[in-house]
């Protein structure tokens, strides 16, 4: 009897102490009262949706059979798990096709800009993409305001793209430097 009494009366405190916690007054926190935390800027919910995007985009490849990692706390994937050139495996050139859409683009509070360039620079960078889109890659963009290149155009390359790539790139690399584009080497294929 003693025992069922200690146990009643337990039984009581317990009860009346969860329904004291619920009259007390709450402590604020950055949770509304759905219980999500609010963001503390319009960047950070930027930021959000981009790597939500990049979620879908990882799952897409996993489904198609690339072993991609969860992407990091700014959307960043790891594609030096793949091993090798991922951009020479047509398994993950298919994948990449056909889950591409899916990969938002990188938002500004994202692209990771170096020092600020000159002027001369932020031109030598327009003679650049000119001139790898002479040596016949078209689709390649021409550098923002501030001299830089931030638009993803690389997504779902077959490999002879990817190589033509490499060839008009590494022939103008010097006009970033003010000089003449290079001879290209015909028996370059950009693989590693």
């Amino acid at each position: 009897m003693r025992r069922s009494v200690l146990t009643g009366l337990a039984l009581i405190l317990l009860l009346a102490g969860c329904a004291k916690a619920a009259d007390e007054p709450r402590v604020a926190s950055a949770a509304g009262a759905s219980g999500t935390v609010a963001s503390s800027s319009p960047s950070a919910d930027v930021v959000t949706q981009y790597v939500a995007g990049v979620r879908k985009y990882v799952q897409c490849m996993r489904a198609e059979g690339i072993n991609l990692p969860d992407p990091g706390p700014k959307g960043e994937v790891d594609y030096t798990t793949l091993g090798g050139n991922p951009k020479m495996d047509p398994k993950f050139l298919a994948a990449s096709k056909k889950c591409s859409p899916l990969m938002p683009p990188l938002p500004d509070e994202l692209q990771q800009k170096g020092d600020p360039l000159t002027p001369q620079q932020i031109e030598w960078a327009r003679q650049y993409a000119k001139c790898v889109r002479a040596h016949g890659v078209p689709s390649f963009p021409d550098p923002d305001a501030d001299g830089y290149f931030t638009r993803d155009w690389q997504s779902g390359l077959s490999e002879q793209e990817s190589n033509k790539i490499y060839l008009a790139t590494e022939t103008c690399r010097p006009v970033l430097d003010g000089k003449p584009p290079a001879s290209p080497d015909p028996k370059a294929t950009g693989q590693g």
